[in-house]
């Protein structure tokens, strides 16, 4: 994937995802973005930024400011009380994830959810948890490690998508079937069950997931 915004040597990766616009970029060093982004902040957002301590989060944080930047520079991101973000007064949707290396920054004009993770190891010990066997058949993506994280991206985006706390990964949350772009899922909440498709798009290193109501 070639870089769709190229400026201050840092890259931008852009595509569209069934109707979600989504951006994400390798994350660079604290000072390249504190010196880019900061003082484009608004009081608020510094305010923000401030109460983080470690300079990761600082990082995370004006990696995503930098984002919004080049389509809706001026605007603050706020947060509900679960920590889905948002923008006051607005007919946009907006959505937020990090894994180690990477921010991914996306808007719609529809509800969704995103989320991006790194192939990681450690998933492999904890698949059982979040997921059953049938959906690993499913969700096969030709190696255990590529298809939970497929599983966990995917249900971390759902669960951003119907922001409903206390929703169990394994038994409310259920992949049905495969799609030409993605995957199906039903999920239980509560009063109804809710079908939903994800979009995924893996690379060598990472996934992104896009939940959107199907």
């Amino acid at each position: 994937m070639e870089p769709s915004i190229q400026s201050n040597s840092l890259s931008v990766y852009s595509f569209d995802a069934i109707g979600v616009n989504c951006h994400w970029m390798p994350l660079p060093s604290y000072e390249t973005l504190s010196d880019l982004t900061q003082p484009t902040l608004s009081e608020l957002e510094n305010s923000h930024l401030t109460m983080r301590t470690s300079l990761k989060r600082k990082t995370e944080f004006l990696s995503i400011r930098y984002l919004k930047n080049h389509r809706f520079r001026g605007l603050e991101i706020a947060y509900e009380n679960s920590g889905k973000p948002f923008f006051k007064n607005s007919k946009w949707h907006i959505g937020i994830s990090h894994s180690n290396e990477r921010a991914l920054w996306c808007y719609a004009l529809i509800p969704f959810g995103c989320d991006i993770e790194s192939f990681d190891t450690r998933l492999l010990k904890v698949g059982s948890r979040f997921c059953n066997e049938n959906e690993v058949l499913v969700a096969s993506m030709g190696s255990p490690l590529k298809t939970l994280t497929c599983l966990w991206s995917c249900k971390e985006a759902i669960y951003k998508l119907v922001n409903q706390p206390g929703l169990d990964w394994k038994r409310d949350m259920w992949c049905e079937t495969r799609t030409e772009q993605g995957l199906i899922f039903a999920v239980n909440l509560g009063a109804e069950i809710k079908k939903i498709h994800c979009a995924i798009f893996p690379d060598e290193t990472h996934l992104i997931a896009i939940a959107t109501y199907a």
